[in-house]
């Protein structure tokens, strides 16, 4: 069992000049979770080819950015 509090971490997509802000967040308990979440995400907007080049920053509830995705398309 996972005794780590949970912290919320937002999922900032990048894309051009434009940055489409994650105001709601998602909990998780560690930053490794919260990456794997991103990577999801990447994989989903992937095979729109609109997304093709964009970012995914990750950044925790204090602003610390933990990850960095590239949506990439197969």
């Amino acid at each position: 069992m996972n005794c780590e509090p949970a912290m919320r971490y937002f999922f900032h997509v990048r894309r051009g000049g434009s940055t489409y802000q994650d105001t709601g967040g998602t909990w998780f308990s560690t930053p490794d979770e919260a990456r794997t979440h991103a990577e999801l995400i990447a994989a989903e907007l992937a095979p729109d080819g609109i997304w093709q080049e964009a970012w995914l920053h990750v950044v925790d509830e204090e602003n610390q950015e933990i990850a960095r995705i590239q949506v990439i398309r197969p």
